[in-house]
C-alpha cells in the first residue's frame, strides 16, 4: 500500500522524528510505495534537505546508497526504511505513537542532539494505544485508629478501597459525550479475543523491532539494575496482579521516554538523566506497569484488530496519532494510569510528593502544549498534578507544599 510519512522534529506532527536542532517542526515528507521505492519531499523546511549534499529544490526518488541530511542530521535511505516498518509495526499493535529515525552513524556521534533550552523537548510516556509518556505517583504510611491505639494502617499492598475522581481533568475531556464513546467501545470490544500470551508477544516484538531499526538497548550496569529493582519492589505491592511477567529495558536515546507494551518496559536513559531521584523513577514505571494492569494494553491491541479486520486500519490511525477523536478519549486512560500507580506505589517507600515535584518540572522545562485539549493524546502536566493533590486528598488525607 503506498503511504505518506512527516518527517520533522515534532513527535506530535510527525509519523518520524529527530531529535535535533536544524530540524523544523515539520520539515520533509515521503513517499513510500509497496517495493519501498521512496520519494522525498522538502516542507520548506528551514535549513533544507540534501541528498549527497545537493539540496533538493522538488521532490526526489532516493536511491540505496544515497546519503540524506536533514539540517545537519545525517542519514541513509536505509534508516528510513528502518524507521517506517518500525511505525508500521508498532500499528499492528495498536501502538500509534511517532518513532524516532536513528542514523546508522548514531554511534560515531555524527546526530547532534540539541543543547537544553534549545528547543522544547516534548514528553513521550505511551501506553500502546496509547503508546508515550505519563506519570504516577506515591509512597507514605498513614496512622489509623483502632481503638485507643493508634496504627500503622495496613500498606503491605495497594490499596482497593480507592475513590477515583477524575473532575480535575479538562472539562472538554471530563463529558459525558467521551464517556458514551468509551463506553460503547468497550461494549463493542468485550468478545474480542486478546491473551496474556498475546500481549507478551507483542511486547517482545516491539523491542525486536526497535531493535532492527538501531535502538540500542541496555541491559547491564548499575542504572539497568536499579530500574529492575525499583520494578520488582513495585510489583511486590499488587493487591491483585494479573499474571504478567513483566521486563523492563533502558535504551539510548536523550529524549525523555517511557513506553509500555505486553508487560515490557522501556525507559529511555534521557528519562533517566531527567529523573532527580528513585521515587521520581518508581512514579513513571508505577505508572507503565498500571497501563498493564488496568487492560489499557488489551484493549488498544483489541481496537486495532477490530480495525485492521474491517480494513480501517488507516483511520484508526488518524484518529489517534494524528490529532483525532480517540487521542482525546486516551487522556483519561493516562490519569487512570497515573492514579492507580500513585496507589501501588503508596504501599511502598517510596517519597509519593516526587509525583507532584517531576510534574512541576515537566511544566516548567517543556511548557504545555498548546493544541485543542481534546485532540492531545496527554493530559496538560499541570493537570495531572491537580488529579494526583485532589487524589492524595481524598483517598489518603495527605498534601504535597
Amino acid at each position: 500500500m503506498e503511504k505518506l510519512y512527516h518527517i520533522g522534529r515534532d513527535p506530535k506532527k510527525n509519523e518520524i522524528y529527530i531529535t535535533e536542532s536544524t530540524i523544523s517542526s515539520s520539515h520533509a515528507q515521503i513517499f513510500v510505495d509497496n517495493n519501498l521505492d521512496m520519494v522525498l519531499i522538502d516542507l520548506s523546511s528551514k535549513n533544507g534537505v540534501f541528498i549527497n549534499n545537493n539540496k533538493i529544490k522538488g521532490p526526489i526518488k532516493l536511491a540505496d546508497k544515497d546519503v540524506i541530511k536533514f539540517g545537519k542530521f545525517t542519514c541513509s535511505k536505509e534508516d528510513i526504511i528502518s524507521a517506517v516498518k518500525l511505525f508500521e509495526s508498532n500499528k499492528k499493535r495498536g501502538v500509534f505513537t511517532a518513532v524516532p529515525l536513528i542514523s546508522g552513524n548514531q554511534q560515531s556521534n555524527s546526530i547532534h542532539y540539541p543543547k537544553k533550552n534549545s528547543i522544547k523537548k516534548k514528553i513521550t510516556i505511551t501506553l500502546s494505544s496509547v503508546l508515550g509518556f505519563s506519570l504516577v505517583v506515591v509512597a507514605i504510611f498513614m496512622l489509623s485508629k483502632k481503638g485507643d491505639t493508634i496504627n500503622l494502617l495496613n500498606s503491605d499492598k495497594q490499596r482497593t478501597d480507592i475513590v477515583y475522581d477524575f473532575s480535575c481533568l479538562n472539562s472538554e475531556l471530563n463529558n459525558e459525550l467521551l464517556d458514551v464513546l468509551r463506553e460503547g467501545s468497550e461494549y463493542l470490544l468485550q468478545d474480542i479475543d486478546v491473551s496474556i500470551q498475546d500481549e507478551l508477544e507483542a511486547g517482545k516484538q516491539m523491542v525486536q523491532e526497535w531493535t532492527n531499526a538501531g535502538v540500542v538497548f541496555i541491559n547491564s550496569g548499575a542504572d539497568y539494575e536499579k530500574v529492575n529493582q525499583i520494578m520488582n519492589n513495585l510489583l511486590l505491592k499488587l493487591a491483585v496482579p494479573k499474571g504478567y511477567k513483566y521486563r523492563i529495558l533502558l535504551y539510548d536515546h536523550p529524549d525523555i521516554g517511557a513506553y509500555t507494551c505486553g508487560a515490557t518496559i522501556l525507559i529511555s536513559t534521557g528519562m533517566l538523566d531527567f529523573c532527580k531521584n528513585e521515587s521520581e523513577l518508581a512514579t513513571v514505571i508505577a505508572h507503565e506497569i498500571a497501563h498493564n494492569e488496568l487492560g489499557h494494553i488489551k484493549q488498544s491491541l483489541k481496537q486495532f484488530q477490530v480495525a485492521e479486520e474491517l480494513g480501517l486500519a488507516d483511520m484508526y490511525e488518524d484518529l489517534t496519532i494524528n490529532g483525532g477523536i480517540l487521542a482525546g478519549f486516551n487522556q483519561k486512560q493516562e490519569i487512570e494510569a497515573d492514579l492507580v500507580g500513585m496507589d501501588i506505589v503508596f504501599a511502598t517507600d517510596y517519597e509519593y510528593c516526587s509525583s507532584i515535584s517531576l510534574w512541576e518540572r515537566v511544566s516548567e522545562e517543556y511548557g504545555e502544549y498548546k493544541d485543542d485539549p481534546l485532540f492531545m493524546t496527554h493530559p496538560y502536566s499541570k493537570d495531572r498534578a491537580e488529579c494526583l493533590q485532589n487524589h492524595y486528598k481524598i483517598n489518603y488525607n495527605m498534601t504535597c507544599n
